[in-house]
């Protein structure tokens, strides 16, 4: 994920963060679940919410795939809260909370919390605490295996959006909560922001703002774009691959990039981004991950209507695949929206 450092060439977002402070806005908004593919930028977002939204927020990042959710009672786990909100108000507003320690929470957590709560609102002035949870996902696997009970975590979240309007709360998540009924439940009438591929203009200065000495070629641009569909985080590794395989050219050539350079950069790209690019699949079912094979095979640009797959039960399968935006559906039949993920397949075998 950017950082401040590097928010340069964090480029694309900023529709989506007036969306998120227009429905801030209202007193009484519902909680907001930021949704889209792993990689597309969702933590980057959030973490550049103080630079993103006027100074009335107070951004409070909270990371569920860390030391939150590794907690094996409640006390560890409200105080693994308060460390993460602590630190973020200082990171981003310069703002001191005040400490909560892990004493303080052994007997009654969940009442000791919610005093803090208040402590933190009377010091906060007039602003809106807005407290982000990134990757949902990893606490519901908590609650999965049994480490936490998720009526109490969920109910004091509810409690939270119910009884505290100055706490606004927003989760981000590679899944929709229709998929999670309990958090659905819990988080009542959530709203849904999705984030997307970038536009083409916006892939254009993200490719243009990777190194400012080497130039691209319109034709190794336009190539860029259709390999990746505008892809945010595949744009950035295939300029890094490309920019890595130009550093072993000769001067001469070095600063200028061409479509065989693009052309060159994909097989690296497909062999060091092996995580990530996994981490789109693996969760994929059975059928799923059958419709992808084939549809991989079909080679670029092919597209297959329902009845060439030839199974059965499809339409769920294809709803869920063309929702995470892993392929879509057009007026001839189905094909993938990006042409690296198409070929991931086929390499994976």
């Amino acid at each position: 994920a950017l950082t401040r450092e590097t928010m340069a060439i964090f480029v694309g977002r900023r529709e989506i963060s007036t969306r998120i402070d227009l429905m801030l806005r209202n007193r009484h908004s519902p909680p907001i679940l930021l949704y889209g593919q792993r990689r597309m930028g969702k933590t980057s977002l959030l973490n550049l919410f103080s630079e993103l939204l006027s100074d009335r927020y107070l951004p409070l990042f909270v990371d569920l795939q860390g030391p939150v959710s590794f907690s094996t009672e409640y006390s560890g786990f409200l105080y693994n809260l308060s460390r993460a909100m602590i630190k973020s108000a200082n990171d981003n507003r310069q703002i001191s909370l005040p400490p909560l320690s892990r004493e303080a929470l052994q007997n009654d957590p969940f009442s000791k919390f919610d005093e803090w709560l208040d402590d933190v609102e009377a010091g906060i002035e007039e602003r809106t605490v807005l407290l982000t949870f990134d990757e949902f996902e990893a606490l519901d696997h908590v609650f999965q295996i049994g480490r936490l009970d998720k009526h109490l975590i969920l109910g004091m979240f509810r409690h939270i959006i119910q009884h505290r309007s100055r706490f606004k709360i927003v989760i981000t998540g590679a899944y929709r909560l229709e998929n999670f009924p309990d958090w659905a439940n819990y988080l009542n009438n959530a709203e849904t922001v999705t984030l997307s591929y970038l536009k083409d203009s916006e892939a254009r200065e993200l490719i243009d703002n990777t190194i400012k000495s080497i130039s691209y070629t319109a034709e190794a641009t336009q190539h860029i774009l259709e390999l990746t569909h505008c892809h945010p985080a595949l744009v950035q590794w295939l300029c890094k691959e490309i920019v890595i395989l130009k550093n072993e050219q000769p001067h001469l050539v070095r600063n200028v990039i061409k479509t065989e350079d693009v052309k060159a950069a994909v097989q690296p790209v497909l062999e060091h981004a092996r995580s990530q690019f996994s981490s789109l699949f693996t969760s994929r079912s059975p059928l799923e991950s059958k419709i992808l094979h084939l549809l991989a095979a079909q080679g670029e640009e092919a597209v297959l209507n329902r009845e060439e797959f030839q199974e059965e039960n499809l339409e769920e399968a294809l709803a869920n695949l063309v929702d995470c935006e892993l392929i879509e559906s057009t007026s001839a039949g189905y094909r993938f929206q990006v042409e690296m993920f198409r070929r991931w397949v086929v390499n994976k075998g």
